[in-house]
């Protein structure tokens, strides 16, 4: 990953305001993904479980971010073998 990217997050964690979190969001999806790409599903599972909390405090979001965030943690409980939850999470969204 390249540093520009996560110094991006970094600043858009300590810079951003609670109501403003949806940029912050976006940018952890998209990390949770990178590090699905790379086998690196411990780190996916609690990148999507952030960006799925800071989707649920956003009241003005529509429910298409919430569905991928949750689908994408379904998928990174799936591939850590935890069948059960990853289960619940797809039915979820």
């Amino acid at each position: 990953m390249p540093a520009l990217y996560k110094s991006a997050v970094r600043a858009k964690r300590a810079d951003t305001p609670d109501n403003d979190g949806y940029e912050v969001a976006e940018l952890l999806l998209k990390k949770g993904v990178s590090h699905l790409y790379k086998h690196e599903f411990i780190r996916a599972k609690a990148t999507f479980e952030t960006a799925l909390q800071i989707w649920k405090k956003i009241s003005d979001v529509d429910s298409m971010p919430i569905s991928s965030s949750t689908y994408c943690l379904g998928v990174a409980y799936y591939y850590l073998g935890d069948y059960s939850h990853a289960r619940l999470l797809f039915e979820e969204c």
